[in-house]
């Protein structure tokens, strides 16, 4: 069995869920993936997974936040809960380009920018993406080094339609990963 990582809204480590009857981890390459996990529900696992927490696992790196909970009651099996959860890339979407942002180079650092530039250090400071103790959420990964050259303005459009709709147009995939407390875009 497969340990699951439980990390709170700051990424900080919580517990381990190793006692699960069912996993599903989709990790997907160029869109957001989603997991969940059917465990039984007790007083500890019910006070570890909340809404807002990261599930992460070892061997592989997808980090998902938890968006749903929901605890079912069975005379035969007693009670159960199913957390579900979606892949970080989707905090991507929760952004759009203000205002024109204009590109004129590698396609990576197109895609780069733009989430430098909405999440991480916007014009409007109250913009950035921060966690519960209000340090940066998001920061930049390493670059791929893609050298594949575009020219674009876009303006007021959603920041993970833009990133998904570069990387298609190259056949790329992009992660976001968790990174010393952070969640790193590569």
């Amino acid at each position: 069995m497969i340990d699951v990582y439980v990390l709170d809204k700051n990424l900080d480590p919580v517990g381990v869920v190793d006692a699960y009857r069912s996993l599903i981890w989709a990790a997907r390459y160029s869109e957001c993936g989603d997991c969940e996990v059917y465990l039984p529900a007790n007083t500890t696992i019910i006070q570890m997974l909340t809404i807002g927490r990261y599930l992460v696992r070892l061997d592989d790196d997808m980090v998902c936040r938890i968006v749903k909970i929901e605890i079912t009651t069975d005379v035969e099996n007693g009670n159960y809960m199913t957390v579900t959860g979606t892949d970080a890339k989707s905090f991507l979407d929760q952004r759009i380009v203000w205002g024109a942002l204009t590109s004129s180079g590698k396609a990576e650092n197109l895609a780069r920018k733009l989430v430098n530039s909405t999440m991480i250090n916007p014009t409007s400071a109250g913009r950035a993406m921060r966690k519960e103790n209000n340090e940066l959420l998001f920061k930049l990964g390493a670059s791929a080094g893609f050298t594949e050259r575009v020219v674009a303005q876009i303006s007021y459009q959603n920041v993970g339609e833009k990133v998904r709709e570069i990387c298609a147009s190259y056949g790329w995939g992009y992660k976001v990963t968790e990174d010393n407390g952070q969640l790193a875009f590569s």
